[in-house]
């Protein structure tokens, strides 16, 4: 028995709904988004390790696939493959976003002297 992926007929279906998606139809890309969400959002939680962030990965994989069909014109298209794509990169999106946005808990300290002393003049000895 074959894959669902390797399934000619499945992938002509699906290369259809993904045309008609394209022009417009909104059925279309409603059954895409329902075959693929789950499994979409499986793997996207993998990658990020978060239920939030698997989610925003996951809609913006769809968002970007729903505004690139157009694009794509009359090429043979593996729906399954270029969803999966995406969601890979909106996921690897999402991971370097975290990494920007994670907070310090502390400031270093360089010094334990303050640069300019109580009265604005250089720190250090007294004499």
């Amino acid at each position: 028995m074959a894959r669902e992926a390797d399934d000619p007929r499945l992938r002509a279906e699906e290369a259809r709904l993904a045309r008609l998606a394209a022009d417009g139809d909104g059925a279309a890309f409603a059954t895409l988004y329902d075959r693929y969400e789950q499994r979409i959002y499986t793997f996207c939680h993998r990658l990020v390790g978060s239920e939030h962030d698997a989610a925003d990965a996951t809609q913006d994989a769809f968002v970007k696939v729903l505004q690139r069909l157009p694009r794509l014109g009359d090429r043979e298209l593996n729906f399954g493959a270029y969803l999966f794509t995406a969601a890979r990169n909106a996921s690897y999106d999402v991971i370097g976003k975290r990494k920007k946005a994670e907070t310090v808990d502390e400031i270093p300290e360089y010094g334990s002297q303050p640069v300019y002393g109580e009265m604005g003049g250089p720190a250090g000895p007294r004499s």
